[in-house]
């Protein structure tokens, strides 16, 4: 397999620009014939004239950048094109679609008027996800001249309302209530209720359209902090919100003068997937009010004891995550750093198998409790899943949870475990170790990553085993791998392909079954796959994508191996392991 390395090279890639342009409205300067001598033009929506739609603000993930996705409507040949006579106090002249639109000159009396385009009717307010939210559209005005034909050009539709998110700052998002709401309300009328968890963007339409007139945004926050209580504390946003903008407000904490507390918004006005002003405002003050701090690098870390990697990733138990005597085979050891000794150890359980619920229920675990100070039912049974309860006020503890996951493989379904742990200086960070137990998988055939989430997508470190348990009572008819991404892109320039099937490589390309296949000393070839016979009508093999890791290094980024297992009547599955270098 060494002697695979030399053929890899890093992989550039290459970006696109796009630009749209709006031009001005033009008149060709050579008159038609006059016909009658009436005092009338023509309107040319054919040829030059053109609608694109600027949706760079619009951002899928709430996270400004370069390479974005619109929502709403974009298709421009839906839009709706009216013509209306501004000389007669907006008069409608004609009406159409834009993929319908006339490709003959419109004859219009001389005079002023609008040419309006939209993409749907504007909502006062509606969420990001409701059909043709955002709308877009425009309006240009232009002017009929006697035998003369106007023209257009391409015109940029954009949206018509404010989009608006909220999000607050860990620091503060875990001391404020459950119940916390923000109301965002715009022109003093059009408004969206955010809740403390809404993760969607809102778009509130502009009241007044003028220059004479502004539309002033406000949050009123309503919420209990510390057990003080803030009922509709306003926020000015601005002043003067206008269709296109992206208001987006992060609500934090301050330390005040005097042992108060401040909580701040700041506010983000994006124009164009471009920042144009980040503003920071006053929300409210708490007196005689603390602050964990949350966010500093020194706050205790709760890590994996083997690796002394933080938890992060939920642990899927299946059939092989334990030996035959039913021992766990990963890493149950968790140890907590602190600079400082801790002074409080809060868990919260939870899960959402019935019988877990009981369980908790019975030994008075419903609620979160300090197990500096637990007691009774609640803390024998900690103690039994190995839960530390004594000797922690310490700046390193280590606890093995061996016990808890050995008897949590009897409950399918998903626990949580939230560990919150704060230190003497007030310093505090929050882990949660999530179990899902799904002992077969449910599927058949099935694929399972052994002792890691499938689903989720990996970082490529030290140690990373990457096992792939594949099962088949009817017996494996074909497996298809398809490799993506970074790895994918350089394997061709090796002549080795990127799709193959394992059931039968040399269909794909002749000799692949030796590339492949078991690794040969003698000749330093082979990946050490099931190919072939050992895959064929097999009911569960093992397929070690391990033995690619030292090939990933060299390939920056994502890569995917798309597995597609097929058995002998038909039935299908598909699953991917993502992977990530840094």
């Amino acid at each position: 397999m060494k002697t695979l390395f030399k053929y890899f090279a890093a992989i550039g890639l290459a970006a696109a620009t796009v630009a749209c342009v709006n031009e001005e409205p033009k008149i060709d300067p050579t008159p038609e014939p006059p016909v009658d001598g009436r005092d009338v033009g023509t309107l040319v929506l054919d040829g030059s004239f053109g609608l694109v739609v600027e949706s760079r603000n619009e951002e899928i993930d709430n996270t400004p950048g370069a390479g974005t996705r619109a929502n709403g409507n974009t298709d421009v040949n839906t839009y709706t094109v009216k013509i209306l006579n501004a000389d007669k106090g907006s008069e409608e002249v004609a009406s159409f679609l834009y993929g319908e639109r006339p490709t003959e000159p419109i004859e219009l009396p001389v005079g002023n008027y609008v040419l309006k385009v939209f993409s749907a009717d504007t909502p006062d307010a509606a969420w990001e996800g409701v059909a043709d939210t955002p709308t877009y559209g425009i309006e240009k005005a232009f002017r009929i001249s006697k035998g003369q034909r106007t023209e257009l050009g391409t015109l940029t539709c954009r949206p018509l309302s404010v989009k608006v998110t909220v999000a607050y700052r860990q620091s503060l998002y875990e001391l404020l209530s459950a119940d916390t709401e923000a109301d965002v309300v715009l022109s003093g009328v059009h408004n969206l209720v955010f809740a403390k968890d809404e993760k969607k963007a809102g778009y509130l339409r502009p009241l007044h359209t003028g220059a004479d007139k502004e539309n002033d945004l406000v949050l009123y926050l309503t919420t209990v902090y510390e057990g003080k209580q803030i009922t509709r504390q306003p926020l000015k946003v601005t002043n003067n919100a206008k269709a296109g903008e992206w208001r987006k407000i992060t609500i934090f904490l301050e330390n005040g003068e005097s042992g108060s507390v401040i909580i701040n918004a700041e506010i983000e006005t994006w124009v164009n997937g471009e920042t144009i002003d980040v503003d920071v405002q006053q929300l409210a003050t708490i007196g005689e009010a603390t602050i964990p701090d949350i966010d500093d690098p020194d706050a205790p870390k709760v890590v994996w004891s083997k690796s002394d990697e933080p938890i992060r990733d939920k642990v899927v138990l299946t059939d092989d995550s334990y030996n035959e005597d039913g021992y766990y085979l990963g890493d149950a050891n968790v140890t907590i750093h602190a600079k400082d000794p801790m002074q409080r150890f809060m868990l919260e359980v939870g899960s959402d198998n019935a019988d877990v619920k009981a369980l908790l229920e019975e030994n008075e675990l419903t609620e979160e409790v300090d197990l500096f100070t637990v007691s009774g039912k609640a803390r024998s049974r900690l103690r039994l899943w190995g839960f530390p309860t004594m000797n922690l006020n310490v700046t390193d503890r280590t606890f093995d949870l061996a016990p808890l996951v050995k008897v949590i493989f009897d409950y399918e379904g998903t626990h949580t475990f939230r560990m919150t742990v704060t230190d003497e200086r007030n310093r505090r960070s929050t882990t949660e170790l999530i179990f899902e137990v799904n002992k077969s998988g449910g599927a058949d055939p099935n694929i399972r990553w052994i002792g890691n989430d499938i689903d989720q997508r990996h970082d490529v470190v030290d140690g990373l085993q990457v096992e792939i348990r594949i099962t088949a009572t009817k017996g494996i008819r074909s497996l298809m791998v398809e490799i993506e991404g970074a790895l994918g892109e350089g394997l061709p320039s090796v002549q080795i392909p990127s799709k193959f099937d394992l059931v039968d490589p040399e269909a794909t390309q002749a000799g692949l079954s030796t590339i492949l296949g078991p690794f040969n000393e003698a000749t330093g070839v082979g990946f050490g796959f099931p190919v072939g016979d050992d895959v064929r009508n097999q009911t569960s093999i093992l397929f070690p994508i391990t033995t690619f890791m030292p090939l990933m290094g060299s390939f920056k980024g994502d890569t995917d191996f798309k597995l597609t297992v097929t058995d002998n009547e038909g039935n299908t599955i598909a699953k991917t392991v993502m992977l990530h270098v840094n």
